[in-house]
This record gives C-alpha cells, structure tokens and sequence, in this order.
C-alpha cells in the first residue's frame, strides 16, 4: 500500500526564534541580576527626571526630553508594591531594567517588519537579533538609565511611516511617522541630528519627487518639534539644544584637532585600558565600542561583573619580552571587533547602497560626538578624561547597523557562518568575568534582586534554594530583606554578610487606620503584615502625567506603531 503520508520540512524559523527568545530574557536576567543602575555613573543627573514625575520637584534643570523618563516612572509606579523604604536601590534597579526591556522589544518588533519588507527571511533575521543581544553597548544601553534605548526603539518605526509615505506621498502616511519622529527628535541633541543625519541620508533622492508635498509635510515636522521643544523647555528650564553646565566646569572645553590626529599606537598593546588614551579619539572609539574603556559600566566596583573574575589560562601568555599580554586580549578582541563592525559597515555600504545609511550608522553617531568634542553646539569635552566620545551616546545605532550587517551576512545560512557566530556570547561573557570564582558568594545577595525581578519565577526553576511560591511572599520579600544586597561593593568582605532588620535598620509600615509604624526585627515584621499591615511605598505617593502635547505625541505613537504593525502583518501574509 503507498504511503501518503506527508512530512513537513522542519520549519527552522522556529527553532532560530526559540534560540531568540531564551537569549533575550537571559542577558535581561543577567543585567537585572548583576547591575546595580542607581549605583551607577549620571544616575543621580537622570533621576531628576524620575522626582518631576514624583511631584518632588517642578523643574529637572536638565535639556533632554521626558517621555522616556515618563516611561520609567510610569514602570515604577504600577510596581511599587514591590518597593519599601530598605530595598529602593534593588526596585529602582529592577524597574528600570524592566521598562528598558519593554522598550527594546517594542524596537525589536519594528525591526522585524522592517527587515520583512527587504525580504529578509524569518531565520536571518532570528539570527540576527539573538546576535544583537551579545553585543556589548546594547546591553549596557539596556541596563542604564538613560534614552537612547527609546531612539533604538522608535527608528525602525519611523522609517516603516517614510517608507508608506515615500511610496505613496500623502498627509495620512507622512502621519503615521511624524509622532514617533518627534518624539525621538526631542529625546536630547545628539539623537536629533543623528536620527536627522541617517533620514537624510536614507531619503535625499526620494526629496526630488512631490516636492511641494514634501515641504509642506516638513513645515509641519517643523511645527510639531516645536510645540514640543518649547513644552519641554518650560519643565527643564533647557532644550535639547542646550547644557546645563552647573557643577561639570570641566566639561567647557573643546578638544584640539590633536585629540582626533593622535593615535598611541604602543600603547594599544602595552596599556589598552583607561587612562592611556584619553587623548586620542581614535583610541577612544576602537576600544569602547565592545568594551568598557571608561571603567563605567562593566569594569566598575558598584556592578556585581567587576568581582569573582576567572584568571583563564590565556591571561598568563607572555611574549618574548616577557611582557603579560594575555591580561589585555579581551581588550585586543574588542579592538578587533570595532575594526569589523566599521569595516563590514564601509564595505556593506559600497556594495548595498540602499542600505547606506544602516550600514554607516555607527560611524554617523561618532561623527556626531566628534562634533560635540569640538564644541558644536555647545562646549562638552573634559580634556583630562575625553568621554563625550562614550559608546552609549551612539549606542542605538551600533544596534541599528548590527542588524542589518547580520542579515545581510546570514541571508544565505550554513554552519560555518553559525559557528563563527558563536564568537559573539563567547566575547559577551568573557568581558562580563564569567565563568565566576566564587559563584555561591554572589549568589548570596542576589536573592533580594531575584524576588523582586519579573521572571523571578522562571529564574527559581533554576535555583533550587528559592522556591516559585517566594517570588509571591511579601513576608519574605520584605521581613526577611538582607539590605546588605543594596550595594554590590559588599563583595569585597571577606565573610558573607547579613544586614537584617533593626532599630537602625527599620522597615516602615501603615496599619489598616494608615497610622505609620516601624519595624525593627523580622518577627515583629512578620506579625504587623498578618494583622493587615502594610509596607509604606516611599516612592510615588504622586504621580504627575505627562503634560498635554508629550501626551498627545505619545498617544498617538501609540497608535501609529499599533497601525503599522497590523498593515505590515498583513502584507507580509
């Protein structure tokens, strides 16, 4: 009897979106674990932003726009039932990497339909983003408090909005991306003319065609950004185009044209770490790209990755000289790496002309902080240190240019380019000081963090001491807190340390009549919360809403995004 029976062909898409998936959530884990963000460098600038929409304050006396900080307060507030007086910097830390994590995929569902419709396929571009989450100043933009990571998330939608209106120039398309273009228009002064640089650069020839429409449709833009502008101005006293330089005097400088001639070349292998290149741009850049040249970030005392480093076997190579150049080849590694990502990006760029401005994002983002270096628009450059030049200012568009290089590289997929591929987590955990020495010692304070994360119940299949029910027991996520977990400087004690409640170390609480009362043990802790006591929130007593046109602009983003998304599923079909 003939068999009719029909198999279908193993759908590889899938298991490349499985692959997706598991990595996305686990460098958030990572991140979210490991990461203390209000321990970190510019928290305390950023956190203005946070007190405004707390009602603490009326002005944040900072130029950036607040949408994105509105964001992370809006996160803060619908979870602060995970928050008390002792374990803020943990929550704030959580939130933050939380609200960064929505925000990214947001981005990454854009570039999804982006890459669709250069008719990449499901597989390429599964690929592509599973590498994007190994590479360096994308996590750290994941894990900071700072807006870059809503530019990375905006762009692919407002390029979908100009590829509809390019295709067929009307008010209603041109619409669909204006909301969005504002909005990353006014994030802070840097992302404007690096967002206006790559669209002008995208769209120059499309310009020649329907004029007339199109310079209506600008003066519009134009009109837009600045009812906006002139909103934010008035709650931060700045505009995106402006500094406030209180208290950073040595940021009023310029760099001399040395800064971008000189190149120490010796010294990219004797001493490729901070401080031997601070004087040079081109140091600067090669070695921040993948790395953390500014010791800010991944090499940093208040993050958990900077302690229980391995001593691995290459790190005690010697050359003849006897010189220990192993100690330095993850550095010599993210040189390399910056070498290929700028030099895919040039080639890619001659070959593709298409995608021009994809490709050459990154170096678009460089030449903007160089001009800021030079001080265009205004003086930001500390000559002693030279960190105007830092990755993350551009970081979204290293992301931008990943893609696209990736799915270009695997849009034909074979085994050889998949194991060259797995160079990028091999990097990614060697920079972050994996495998740990002492693991049990980390492990320790990292509980506190794990049961206020949101996948603290998937994190618990994994460790066997945390039962799934703790992720949902306020008695233990409170009463039982080590507050010694705040700070991840605490590694450096020899012995483990445990901070419990107190009469120095009180948790406060608010009875059923909302009388406050503070508790100085875990019993009595435990006992107030049985009655019906409860924890008293510090933050977010208030939260103040947007002011009307940010409203207006963000609703409507909403919508735009929620629209494009719905017209390109169905054309992909």
């Amino acid at each position: 009897m003939k068999n009719n029976l029909k198999f279908k062909k193993f759908d590889s898409s899938l298991f490349y979106l499985i692959i997706f998936c598991v990595t996305t959530i686990l460098t958030f884990i990572i991140g979210e674990l490991y990461f203390y963000t209000p321990n970190g460098v510019d928290y305390g600038k950023y956190i203005k932003y946070i007190e405004y929409f707390e009602n603490k304050s009326e002005n944040t006396h900072t130029g950036q726009g607040i949408i994105y900080y509105y964001l992370i307060s809006f996160m803060t507030f619908i979870r602060r039932e995970n928050i008390s007086n002792l374990n803020i910097q943990n929550a704030m830390n959580s939130n933050i990497q939380f609200g960064n994590f929505l925000i990214y995929l947001i981005g990454l569902y854009g570039f999804y339909f982006l890459l669709k419709r250069y008719k990449y396929s499901n597989s390429t571009i599964f690929i592509s983003f599973t590498a994007l989450n190994f590479i360096m100043p994308i996590f750290i933009m994941r894990s900071i408090l700072k807006p870059e990571i809503l530019a990375f998330s905006l762009i692919p939608w407002i390029l979908l909005g100009l590829e509809k209106y390019f295709e067929s120039p009307s008010y209603k398309n041109f619409f669909l991306c204006l909301f969005p273009l504002v909005i990353s228009l006014n994030i802070k002064g840097s992302v404007t003319a690096m967002v206006g640089l790559i669209l002008l650069l995208k769209y120059n020839k499309n310009l020649k065609f329907n004029f007339k429409r199109h310079l209506i449709c600008f003066l519009i833009l134009v009109f837009a950004f600045s009812i906006m502008l002139i909103e934010n101005q008035n709650i931060n006293s700045y505009n995106v185009f402006e500094h406030n330089l209180t208290g950073e005097e040595n940021y009023n400088n310029k760099a001399p044209l040395s800064f971008y001639t000189n190149v120490n070349k010796w010294d990219f292998y004797y001493f490729p770490i901070f401080p031997y290149h601070n004087n040079s741009a081109v140091g600067i850049t090669l070695l921040d790209t993948y790395g953390d040249y500014f010791n800010i970030f991944i090499d940093y005392d208040e993050h958990l990755f900077y302690y229980e480093r391995p001593n691995l076997a290459f790190m005690n190579l010697e050359d003849s000289d006897g010189f220990k150049f192993g100690t330095y080849v993850v550095n010599y590694l993210s040189i390399i790496f910056s070498i290929l990502l700028y030099g895919f990006g040039l080639y890619y760029s001659i070959k593709d002309k298409t995608k021009i401005a994809f490709y050459l994002s990154p170096i678009i983002g460089i030449f903007i902080v160089f001009l800021s270096a030079f001080g265009i628009p205004f003086n930001h450059f500390d000559p002693l240190v030279g960190d105007t030049l830092k990755t993350n200012y551009y970081s979204f568009l290293i992301g931008v240019s990943i893609i696209f290089l990736i799915s270009s590289m695997f849009k034909k997929i074979n085994a050889r380019k998949l194991l060259l591929l797995t160079f990028l987590p091999i990097l990614f955990f060697t920079v972050l000081g994996f495998p740990k020495t002492n693991q049990d010692k980390i492990d320790f304070y990292l509980e506190e963090k794990i049961q206020i994360s949101p996948f603290c119940s998937i994190i618990s299949v994994f460790k066997g001491d945390l039962a799934t029910s703790d992720c949902f027991n306020k008695t233990k996520k409170f009463c039982d807190y080590n507050i010694a977990s705040n700070d991840a400087q605490i590694m450096g004690e020899d012995n483990l340390v445990e901070e419990n409640l107190s009469i120095k170390n009180s948790i406060n609480l608010i009875d059923p009549e909302l009388n406050e009362y503070k508790a100085t043990s875990k019993e009595e802790c435990r006992d107030l919360l049985d009655k019906g006591y409860k924890v008293d929130n510090p933050l977010f007593k208030e939260f103040r809403l947007l002011p009307i046109f940010n409203f207006l602009f963000l609703i409507c983003s909403i919508i735009s995004i929620i629209y494009l998304s719905f017209t390109e599923n169905k054309s992909n079909k």
